[in-house]
């Protein structure tokens, strides 16, 4: 029998060594990938019918475009209650409840609600939120965050450029107002996911907001996205593997870990949060939203958990109770401030 010389072994194994060289790397740009590149979603048809028709919701939507920092543009829209809705079930029953509460109808917006949505998300998911919450008088505004759907941006930096949009959106904001002699008055924040994360690296910063709904935060990057890759592939897959994938996107990305952690921000933050989170939450523990919580000003800060929600259903389990939850939650947070 005959064996392989030195140099055809020495060749077979060069360029197996490269093979597998460019295998791992191909497995870690197309992980990195999935961090920092989030799919834009086409709009489905619900959201197409609610765009169509905004009165039939109790809605006028008006869009806006708002600059970032770094040249990029936001666009999203201006929620405003519509002075003669059509059919409009989900706020017409919820200022039903509202009523039966005790909470009178104002003539003017009590104040304005500025909603974050998640990862891959877009800012037509908001606009079933936001129906309940202009049954209580309050404006919203929704907007694709960066990287996402219609906005600018090639990358989700999970809150590390975030927070400062957010800011810039409120700014934005302001200016439209003031054109039609109108200010956005006590501002109050809603986000879901990866949009209560942003909410809560951003209410240490921006101190026009003085409440916050956290649904389904994570307390730690790092950790939540290594927990991903293994819903995604499998937990079997050894965890170092997994952690290598993540640093690479932050390599990648130009960001540190450390500055992307709201359980260190929750430390910081001086005004009211609740924090709902369901209790079988696959794609991020609820152990995040507790070690959120724990972080926040024990005087102000408000627990709900959901039994039996996943992480995309927490809403719908959660259903209108939890909806007025949340509303008379922000308009304590905005009586408070007012008094």
């Amino acid at each position: 029998m005959k064996f392989p010389s030195r140099k055809k072994l020495t060749t077979f194994f060069l360029i197996s060594g490269m093979f597998s060289q460019l295998g791992v790397f191909g497995v870690l740009w197309i992980g990195s990938n999935m961090i920092l590149h989030p799919k834009r979603r086409p709009l489905e048809e619900r959201h197409h019918l609610v765009n169509a028709n905004p009165s039939d919701y109790g809605m006028i939507l008006e869009p806006f475009e708002a600059p970032t920092q770094d040249g990029q543009f936001l666009k999203g829209y201006i929620v405003h209650p519509h002075p003669n809705p059509g059919t409009a079930e989900r706020t017409r029953r919820m200022r039903a409840r509202l009523n039966k509460a005790g909470v009178k109808k104002s003539p003017d917006p009590r104040g304005t609600v500025i909603l974050m949505h998640g990862r891959g998300g877009l800012k037509e998911n908001m606009l079933t939120i936001a129906q309940r919450f202009i049954a209580a008088d309050l404006r919203c505004i929704v907007f694709d965050a960066r990287a996402h759907r219609e906005s600018g941006g090639t990358k989700c930096t999970y809150g590390l450029l975030e927070r400062s949009d957010v800011s810039m959106v409120l700014d934005h904001i302001e200016a439209i107002l003031s054109e039609h002699n109108s200010e956005p008055g006590p501002v109050v924040a809603f986000g879901n996911s990866l949009g209560a994360a942003v909410m809560l690296q951003t209410i240490p910063h921006e101190p026009r907001i003085i409440a916050g709904v956290a649904a389904a935060p994570f307390a730690d990057m790092r950790e939540v996205v290594t927990h991903s890759i293994g819903n995604l592939t499998s937990h079997r897959v050894p965890e170092i593997f997994r952690s290598t994938i993540v640093e690479f996107a932050r390599f990648r990305g130009g960001f540190r870990y450390q500055e992307i952690a709201p359980e260190n921000s929750a430390g910081f933050v001086k005004v009211p949060v609740f924090v709902t989170h369901g209790s079988l939450d696959k794609v991020i523990p609820i152990n995040h939203a507790r070690r959120v919580f724990q972080k926040l000003p024990e005087s102000s800060r408000k627990w709900q958990e959901i039994p039996d929600a996943y992480h995309f259903n927490i809403l719908a389990k959660g259903g209108d109770d939890l909806y007025e939850e949340m509303i008379h939650f922000y308009l304590r947070a905005i009586s408070q401030h007012s008094s």
